[in-house]
C-alpha cells in the first residue's frame, strides 16, 4: 500500500500517460483516480540540476494549462516525511475538488 491510502486516500495511478486535447504532455508518476492531480517525485538524481528543475518547470505549466494541479514531493519527503506528504495531498485534494465546483 501507499502511504496515502494508508491515510484512507483513493490509490494513485503509477506511471500514467496525460496529455491535453491535442497532444501528448509526458507520463507522470502518479495521477489521483478522482481528480485532475498529479503527484511527481522529484529524485535528488534526476531532478537536482538547473536544467532538470528547467525542464520540470516546462512540463509542470504544459500540465497546468491542461486543467491539472501539480504536486512535487522530494524523495525525501517521500521516504521521512510521510505526514508532510499526507498533508499536502489532503489539502491538494481539498483545493481541487473545491475548484471543481466553483467551474461547475
Amino acid at each position: 500500500s501507499s502511504i496515502v491510502t494508508e491515510a484512507g486516500m483513493p490509490e494513485p495511478v503509477r506511471q500514467k500517460n496525460v496529455g491535453n486535447a491535442s497532444e501528448w504532455i509526458g507520463r507522470v508518476d502518479l495521477i489521483d483516480p478522482d481528480l485532475p492531480l498529479i503527484a511527481e517525485i522529484d529524485s535528488d538524481l534526476f531532478h537536482a540540476a538547473p536544467l532538470d528543475a528547467e525542464s520540470d518547470a516546462t512540463r509542470d505549466e504544459r500540465l497546468t494549462e491542461a486543467g491539472f494541479r501539480i504536486e512535487r514531493f522530494t524523495e525525501h519527503e517521500v521516504w521521512y516525511e510521510r505526514q508532510v506528504v499526507i498533508e499536502r495531498w489532503q489539502r491538494a485534494r481539498s483545493d481541487v475538488r473545491a475548484a471543481l465546483r466553483r467551474s461547475a
